[in-house]
């Protein structure tokens, strides 16, 4: 089981900055994973942009579900993975905790193989 904790979170603004300028894109339905291998243990950045949600409370909403999403991922997902993976929603409207689950299994998938 993946956690969120100070340790795995993606904050470090140089590291976020490598990662969009260097790091693999893969996009399904309404989310997009960026991938860059590295040395260090797997951390996890999520974005749900204002321009495309711009109330903070359903931002925060879709954020919450999608990094409860990444707990529930079977843990031989991320197990022995490094590097930092951000996790990008593009979609227009809110969406539920079961279509996250299905696109974040599809998409994690498709990311690491």
């Amino acid at each position: 089981m993946f956690l969120f904790n100070k340790k795995n979170s993606l904050k470090n603004k140089k590291d976020i900055e490598n990662l969009f300028k260097n790091g693999k894109s893969c996009s399904y339905k309404f989310l997009r994973t960026i991938y860059l291998p590295s040395e260090s243990f797997l951390k996890i950045g999520v974005s749900v942009p204002k321009k495309l949600v711009p109330l903070a409370v359903k931002r925060n909403l879709i954020k919450r579900r999608i990094k409860e999403q990444i707990r529930l991922l079977p843990s031989a997902l991320l197990e022995k993975k490094d590097g930092f993976l951000f996790v990008l929603f593009h979609g227009k409207k809110e969406v539920s905790s079961k279509e996250i689950s299905e696109c974040l299994n599809n998409l994690i998938l498709k990311t690491f193989h």
